[in-house]
């Protein structure tokens, strides 16, 4: 399960998530969002489905018309490190339509899979939030891309595909 800490909290913002993984590849997975009744799934090579019906990203294709989803800020509360991540968030405040924090990474790339999002900022790089929605994401026709900061968090930026280089140029810059 995805976004535990909504779900503990009665908060209807979470997801069943799985992913079938062989060899280091994830060749399969499927995210199920009870409050939507919705399955989305995907297999490499065979595209991405809401319910069966095939999904793809959006078409935004400038970072002032996109809505970005935010990962967590911190769950350690390390102040240096949510700092850096309000830098990112301030930024892309700054230059986009809107934000939105769900708390839940599978629910997000779900979303910028089917379009209802253009991108999502995230630090988690824990597999079994992360790989099913990144398979999803790649198979309706978006990208991923992970890098390590300076400071040595991991930014992940998953998007449309369109607005990628953008959003990568911005936030690794600060």
């Amino acid at each position: 399960m995805d976004g535990s800490a909504n779900f503990q909290h009665g908060s209807p913002l979470f997801g069943i998530t799985i992913a079938l993984v062989s060899n280091e590849t994830t060749i399969g997975g499927l995210i199920y969002l009870p409050i939507s009744d919705e399955l989305f799934t995907a297999m490499r090579g065979e595209g991405a489905y809401l319910n069966g019906t095939p999904i793809s990203v959006s078409q935004t294709a400038s970072l002032e018309a996109a809505i970005a989803h935010l990962g967590d800020l911190g769950k350690g509360g390390n102040p240096q490190i949510i700092a850096e991540r309000l830098k990112h968030l301030s930024t892309l405040a700054l230059h986009t339509r809107r934000i939105r924090m769900i708390g839940s990474a599978a629910m997000d790339l779900a979303y910028v899979a089917c379009g209802r999002a253009d991108l999502l900022v995230n630090h988690a790089t824990t597999p079994w939030d992360i790989e099913a929605g990144k398979l999803l994401l790649l198979e309706a026709g978006g990208k991923a891309s992970t890098k390590q900061l300076h400071n040595k968090q991991a930014l992940s930026i998953y998007s449309n595909n369109i607005i990628h280089q953008a959003v990568d140029e911005l936030l690794t810059s600060l």
